[in-house]
């Protein structure tokens, strides 16, 4: 099913707005300027979106002495990919789990199961695309998918 990322994805920051504000979470939103359509489970491509926000916010709980901040993004890439991205200021990814993030089980929190990051990881390989994150300097994490724009993307 073809749909707007864009708004898809402007779609969940307002899905948690109480949240963030009543944490005072900072938040930017950056989509491209115009419509960007790929094709896919527009629902299951926003559950994604939502995780990673999720996780942000629960990222930050502990973090004392800076602001918290929390960037949901799309761009169109080079090669026509979209690539959406999840960032925030919060404690980043502990080096001895970060080889195994995305597996299932695999979990940084005090509670819950591991799961979330692994069934993100399947949704976006069942769209053609690729979950991937980076640890931000001078602290924090980025969780950012891409996905294809096309149909014919998808073959390839």
């Amino acid at each position: 099913m073809q749909f707007d990322i864009n708004e898809a994805v402007r779609q969940v920051p307002a899905l948690t707005a109480s949240e963030l504000t009543s944490k005072s979470i900072v938040l930017e939103a950056r989509c491209v300027a115009v419509a960007r359509e790929v094709y896919g489970d527009r629902i299951q491509l926003q559950q994604v979106v939502l995780n990673l926000v999720i996780n942000a916010v629960e990222a930050m709980a502990d973090v004392t002495g800076r602001a918290w901040m929390l960037s949901v993004s799309t761009e169109v890439r080079d090669d026509g990919r979209v690539l959406v991205r999840v960032a925030d200021t919060g404690s980043g990814i502990d080096p001895k789990v970060v080889s195994r993030i995305l597996q299932p089980f695999v979990t940084t929190k005090r509670s819950g199961m591991g799961m979330g990051l692994s069934i993100c990881r399947s949704t976006v390989e069942s769209h053609h695309g690729k979950l991937t994150f980076v640890s931000l300097e001078p602290h924090g994490a980025a969780f950012e998918f891409t996905i294809p724009a096309t149909r014919e993307m998808r073959q390839e």
